[in-house]
């Protein structure tokens, strides 16, 4: 098959977006950067103007996203919350006047591999949850809970916080933050990035050039080509195993190192993404938290290139 040809003068077509994930996909827990128990007007989510919302990073990937409080409770700044799916069904049901009725149905869906839970928000009776269940694809698994008690007991058994809130499938972005998660989001994400010392002391034993002239590691605040030296030089003989011998060889601070250049990658502002996926798809991005789970779950602690320059 041949490839249609462009006119001179004319643009190519525009190549499909690709849509960001879906935050309850990718990020399990979530640190609460603000609270409004009335809603936010401002919001881009429009259900979300008038009941209660939360404003949160995620834990895994930096996600920023918002969600409504399943049991619409008090949520402290800081906290950790369990974050579920929130998806919109349309379940239909025979109706005396018109002969067919529709019920619009919002759920929160704890999401695993392959299947998923989920605790039906929107109240309904016998008829209309066994309506719902047959409205989802026998290959998608999914297994309606209508006990709440029982719903909160699965989230629990699964290591995840009691607090829980319901997220849309669409992110939002750091323009859409309060100011109140604005002035949490540093403390938020430099408690992460202290938790998960592990992965971002992995990110120094196997970060790599990005071009001749650049390494990863320089994009760091802070790092300039002596201190990249120090650390190339000390990882070519001993991995570095801890924040501490990070501080001791290249004379840095790399927790806070680290979370002024996540809070740049959430800003927008950065070249180069190496954390935080880009609000911009053009911009380059390029992943080390996703090498690093994969390395983790391979149990390859170091199996990717130490080079140099």
């Amino acid at each position: 098959m041949h490839r249609p040809r462009h006119r001179p003068g004319r643009r190519p077509p525009r190549q499909p977006r690709r849509e960001p994930p879906d935050p309850a996909s990718i990020e399990k827990i979530g640190v609460v950067l603000d609270f409004m128990p009335v809603g936010n007007r401002k919001d881009p989510h429009k259900h979300h103007q008038r009941e209660p919302v939360v404003q949160a990073v995620g834990f895994n990937y930096f996600t920023l996203l918002d969600g409504i409080p399943l049991n619409f409770s008090e949520i402290d700044f800081l906290e950790k919350v369990a974050l579920l799916s929130e998806v919109y069904k349309t379940i239909i049901y025979p109706d005396q006047r018109r002969g067919v009725g529709r019920a619009s149905v919002f759920l929160a869906c704890l999401r695993e591999r392959d299947s998923a839970i989920c605790f039906p928000v929107t109240p309904l009776d016998q008829r209309d949850l066994e309506l719902l269940a047959e409205s989802f694809e026998e290959k998608q698994r999914v297994t309606i809970v209508d006990d709440f008690d029982k719903f909160e007991r699965i989230i629990t058994e699964k290591g995840l916080p009691t607090q829980a809130i319901r997220v849309p499938p669409t992110p939002i972005r750091y323009s859409d933050l309060t100011p109140t998660a604005k002035s949490n989001l540093e403390q938020a994400v430099s408690s992460i990035v202290k938790e998960r010392e592990k992965d971002f002391v992995e990110f120094f034993n196997i970060a790599e050039p990005i071009n001749v002239r650049l390494h990863a590691i320089e994009l760091l605040p802070g790092v300039g080509k002596k201190t990249l030296k120090k650390i190339l030089q000390y990882r070519l003989q001993k991995r570095f195993a801890s924040y501490e011998e990070i501080h001791k060889v290249a004379k840095i601070d790399p927790v806070s190192s680290l979370t002024e250049k996540i809070i740049e990658e959430l800003r927008g502002d950065a070249s180069y993404y190496l954390f935080v996926r880009p609000p911009d798809p053009g911009k380059p991005f390029l992943g080390y938290l996703n090498a690093i789970s994969k390395l983790r779950r391979a149990g390859r602690g170091h199996a990717m290139s130490r080079s140099g320059f």
